[in-house]
């Protein structure tokens, strides 16, 4: 029998830490399109630079920036990633 996803009785099923690590990937590409100059590659820059310096993992930088990550996917215009990061944020954190 199938198990049903619930995060608030297991992560089991969830991939969490995978999700969150290609949602990273992604990201990382997407803040490098920006270019020189982006208030979104200055500010994830130095996010991103916090985030190793405090050896915070992918799903807590996903939890701890979902505001800006937010902004940022919308002003790309990009719903795919939008509703990826919806799903960890409702299934994950």
């Amino acid at each position: 029998m199938a198990q049903d996803k619930d995060r608030y009785i297991t992560f089991t099923g969830l991939d969490c830490e995978e999700r969150a690590t290609r949602f990273m990937q992604r990201l990382y590409e997407m803040v490098e399109e920006e270019g020189e100059g982006s208030k979104w590659r200055g500010y994830f820059a130095q996010k991103f630079d916090g985030m190793r310096k405090m050896g915070q993992d992918d799903l807590y930088f996903i939890g701890s920036q979902m505001n800006a990550l937010y902004g940022f996917l919308e002003s790309r215009e990009d719903e795919g990633m939008q509703k990826v990061l919806w799903d960890i944020e409702q299934e994950c954190c």
